[in-house]
């Protein structure tokens, strides 16, 4: 069961370390779920997502900050929806099909963060993640995946409280 009393479309099983075991140089695989948006693959710490929902009704919510879709209702708990595209400075697109909100945890609280589509969970060497570059302030790093792609690791912690 969710925090809002019903089963998510996909449960998300994780191990939390304690902070002091997160040193790139002994840890295991970093933990990814990957997204995409506009394109191009992102990814989110395993450890703060608590689950992904299909896009349903959000409502606008007068005078929130742009960033801010609006609001939805997940099993009767009002959620806040951050359009992360917008959050990112990538252009608008319309919701499709593929369209997903994960739903993460961040300072004891919940934030759907609107996403072109949910693509799989990642296990990434640690070592294998190089530090974000001059001026992303808001990333975690980058990572190469076995096929050549790059994925830019989001650093939700410093991209929201800007947000």
């Amino acid at each position: 069961m969710t925090p809002f009393g019903q089963p998510p479309l996909f449960r998300l099983e994780v191990e939390v370390r304690a902070p002091e075991a997160l040193d790139p140089a002994t840890m295991g695989p970093v933990r990814l779920v990957s997204i995409e948006l506009a394109r191009e693959l992102y990814g989110i710490d395993i450890r703060i997502v608590q689950e992904v929902i299909r896009v349903g009704t959000i409502t606008r919510v007068p005078g929130a900050p742009s960033p801010i879709q609006g609001i939805t209702s997940l099993r009767g708990k009002i959620l806040p929806v951050l359009d992360l595209r917008s959050r990112l400075g990538l252009p608008q697109a319309q919701v499709q099909t593929r369209s997903r909100i994960v739903v993460v945890e961040i300072g004891g609280r919940h934030l759907g963060l609107l996403v072109d589509a949910v693509q799989q969970v990642l296990a990434l060497a640690a070592s294998g993640i190089e530090p974000p570059p001059e001026g992303g302030e808001l990333l975690g790093g980058v990572a190469h995946l076995p096929d050549g792609r790059l994925i830019i690791l989001l650093e939700l912690d410093r991209l929201l409280e800007r947000a």
